[in-house]
């Protein structure tokens, strides 16, 4: 099944259609058995095997996601977001949904939507937010990322806004603080967003001004027509 992914991954198959194709592979290997046994001697039911199959998509769109890149430079808030944006986009899901990438990536939901990271449009479904759906974004969470306690992602989140108000001095400040994983994950994140959401107009402003900082320069203030119209390459 980790080759029947990898292929997948490289013809650009995503989000639920990845899930979906990768069903077929593990049937064709679980039909081939009058009963299938966990180790402990349990059976493996049907639903059982969606569920490994599920974790199995999970777990490997997280190895590939994290490329590049020290695992132990991401944290777990961080990773279920980037997993959360190639999975699902800016929908709304069912909270099972929502719990399987929790159990893929060891963060607690409860704990994420204290953090301001997922909202609740009703009892049953959630939502990941982005930079600029935060109310108490440039407050508290920029608060706490300044005294280290933040996620890389409200990090990113408070850059992009910082970025979008022009508040270069602590931009500066806050991007010089971040370790190396930080623009690759920014770079990764905007890529997942589709062309024309503000999320990704506030990555790729966020980017090119870091470039500057990079450089020795002050990042370039934000124009409207910047904010409107950037260029997405």
């Amino acid at each position: 099944m980790r080759r029947a992914l990898a292929r997948f991954w490289a013809a650009g198959i995503g989000g639920a259609d990845f899930f979906v194709s990768a069903i077929g592979p593990a049937l064709s290997v679980f039909s081939k058995y009058g009963e299938v046994r966990y180790g402990s001697g349990q059976p493996v039911s049907v639903s059982n095997l969606l569920t490994l199959v599920r974790q199995a998509v999970v777990e490997h769109a997280l190895e590939e996601a994290l490329k590049g890149v020290d695992a132990g430079d991401v944290d777990r808030e961080t990773q279920f977001a980037r997993l959360w944006r190639w999975t699902h986009k800016h929908k709304e899901v069912e909270t099972g949904a929502a719990q399987l990438l929790d159990k893929a990536t060891g963060v607690e939901l409860r704990e994420v939507e204290r953090s301001g990271l997922l909202a609740r449009p009703d009892p049953q479904r959630m939502v990941l937010l982005g930079p600029d759906e935060r109310p108490d974004l440039l407050e508290g969470v920029l608060r706490r990322v300044q005294m280290g306690r933040g996620s890389l992602l409200d990090a990113l989140h408070c850059a992009c806004m910082l970025w979008k108000e022009n508040r270069r001095d602590e931009l500066m400040e806050l991007l010089t603080n971040l370790n190396g994983a930080a623009r690759q994950v920014a770079q990764a994140l905007a890529e997942l967003n589709d062309e024309g959401t503000e999320e990704r107009k506030l990555l790729m402003g966020l980017l090119e001004a870091w470039k500057g900082l990079s450089v020795g320069k002050r990042p370039k203030p934000p124009k409207q027509d910047d904010v409107l119209q950037l260029p997405l390459f």
